[in-house]
């Protein structure tokens, strides 16, 4: 997807209007309406987990409204098996990451994952041309900003319950940081109670864009959507904004207690990394539902969180608690985290694990982070990490689709860092002309041919991209002691990536497969693109 985003630079000078000073913005969301409208039309046995048909006035004007497409194949394939095991919450996950329908277009990345569970990339695309036709047949936006003034009301009364706490400010003053991004509350009568769809994505620019979707609760006087579960909703998902690029920033110290990943399961999401991110966000946002309404509500808070899911969670609050009583000397969250991930103890004499390489993204939010801690934090190794953050690499790696960065395997006059530079600025023509002349003067550089494939990619010059990566496999392949590091193996993901783009499946799970025969032990995508080709294998027919 091409960016239009301010550059790194640029993007550091407007961290003030970046950050989080104004509220929470509570809305309902066209895309989610179209995708409940649609739903609401198709057989009760179609319907999927997550999904609500309210009996109230704004549901059955839409019902009506759109009454002649019934057979629209919008409708008619949620009947299909793939589509009935596509829940609800996660097709918000998707919406929220497109532009408005009709076009629908990616904004920013969906993830393999969510498109394996709609039944594959072709089958999400599919789902997606029909919604769109809908939305342009029906007229859909029109009648979406009429009927929808019928929850007015509701939003209005969740509005006013959300003034009451200033939840963003509180979290940024309990962190001493701030919310470098926005918060987004969508509300929706077709979302199950309590069943949120959340977003925490990086932005190109690296800031954040966190959205969550709110469902009603049961009443007997009509549609509301505030409840008990609301402040911990809030809290948690701004606590990712603003505190999960100190896991990034700490990465290497967080892999140091890897070895405990395993002994606490799938309950703790794909990483360590991001199991420790989740560990915190949950603990400072308990720590605010204790100190901003009561110690009762943490308590029924973490029940609710199912307390056996994250072993750590007791230790971390009671560490938050010294970090509560001693703000004079940590003014600043990231002037405590070495603290706090004493808490997960590194397994005596464990091998060093190394921390997974940050995507462009993620780097450049760790670097916008940076720069708020250098002017807060007081502690020598926060401000020591902020200057490692503040200034970029001397030679950036490559940028690869898969969102990890491949390590220079060959010796070799890889990338220009001016090429890298202006691809990650978003100038992705300048980026592409830069590679092109550095090819020139090396046409057998693996890692910029990967890397002009990669930009080619992004301005969906897509059969370019793959004679690009063609040429970076067969480049790789040619030289013996490539085979046995990374950069074959990235060569492979890379094309991969495209391919599943093109939807030739087939040639992407071979790709993958070779790619994992190939790779060393301490490859940062191992775990990533056996994942991958486990989804693919278990899709196919």
């Amino acid at each position: 997807m091409r960016s239009t985003s301010a550059g790194p630079l640029a993007a550091l000078l407007l961290l003030p209007s970046a950050s989080s000073a104004g509220r929470i913005n509570i809305s309902t969301d066209l895309r989610l309406e179209l995708a409940g409208a649609a739903q609401l039309l198709a057989p009760e046995s179609a319907r999927p987990e997550g999904f609500v048909a309210p009996d109230i006035p704004y549901a059955r004007a839409l019902e009506a409204a759109l009454s002649r497409f019934k057979d629209h194949p919008a409708v008619r394939m949620h009947s299909e098996p793939k589509m009935r095991a596509f829940n609800f919450s996660d097709r918000g996950q998707v919406l929220l990451r497109l532009s408005p329908p009709p076009e629908l277009s990616e904004r920013l990345t969906v993830q393999y994952a969510l498109a394996d569970r709609a039944g594959g990339a072709e089958n999400l695309r599919r789902w997606l041309r029909a919604l769109g036709d809908l939305s342009k047949a029906s007229r859909f936006p029109a009648i979406f900003a009429e009927e929808t003034k019928k929850l007015a009301p509701a939003t209005a009364r969740f509005r006013a319950e959300e003034e009451k706490q200033d939840y963003l400010g509180t979290i940024e003053a309990y962190a001493g940081l701030p919310l470098l991004g926005t918060y987004a509350v969508h509300l929706s009568p077709f979302a199950a109670t309590g069943g949120v769809a959340n977003v925490v994505a990086e932005r190109e620019d690296g800031t954040m864009e966190i959205a969550s979707v709110i469902g009603p609760e049961p009443t007997e006087h009509g549609v509301e959507f505030w409840s008990r579960r609301v402040p911990g909703t809030l809290w948690h998902e701004a606590a990712h904004g603003v505190l999960d690029g100190l896991g990034d920033m700490y990465a290497e110290r967080i892999e140091r207690g890897n070895a405990l990943h395993a002994r606490i399961g799938w309950s703790c999401y794909g990483t360590w990394n991001q199991c420790v991110k989740e560990h915190v966000v949950r603990a400072v946002m308990l720590r605010l539902l204790a100190r901003e309404i009561s110690e009762e509500a943490m308590e029924e808070q973490l029940r609710f969180e199912k307390e056996e899911h994250y072993p750590y969670m007791r230790a971390l609050l009671k560490s938050l608690q010294v970090y509560e009583k001693e703000r004079a000397r940590y003014p600043t969250l990231a002037d405590y985290y070495p603290r706090l991930l004493e808490v997960f103890p590194a397994e005596a004499g464990s091998a060093p694990v190394r921390a997974p390489a940050l995507s462009a993204s993620q780097r450049r939010h760790a670097q916008h982070l940076a720069q708020a801690v250098s002017e807060r934090a007081r502690e020598p190794e926060a401000l020591s990490v902020a200057a490692r953050f503040s200034r970029p690499a001397a030679l950036p790696p490559a940028p690869s689709p898969s969102g990890t960065a491949p390590a220079a395997a060959v010796a070799r006059a890889g990338p220009p860092p001016e090429g890298i530079e202006a691809f990650r600025a978003g100038r992705l023509d300048e980026a592409l002309r830069l590679f092109d002349e550095a090819l020139k003067a090396a046409p057998r550089d693996i890692e910029t041919s990967m890397s002009r494939g990669v930009v080619l990619q992004a301005l969906a010059r897509r059969t370019e991209a793959l004679t690009a990566y063609d040429r970076a496999v067969s480049l790789a392949e040619s030289d013996p002691g490539t085979l046995s590091r990374e950069i074959l193996p990235d060569a492979l993901s890379s094309r991969a990536s495209l391919l599943l783009e093109l939807g030739r499946t087939d040639g992407a799970r071979a790709d993958l497969s070779r790619a994992l025969s190939l790779c060393a032990e301490d490859w940062p995508q191992r775990d990533a693109t056996r994942a991958r080709l486990e989804g693919l294998t278990a899709e196919k027919p």
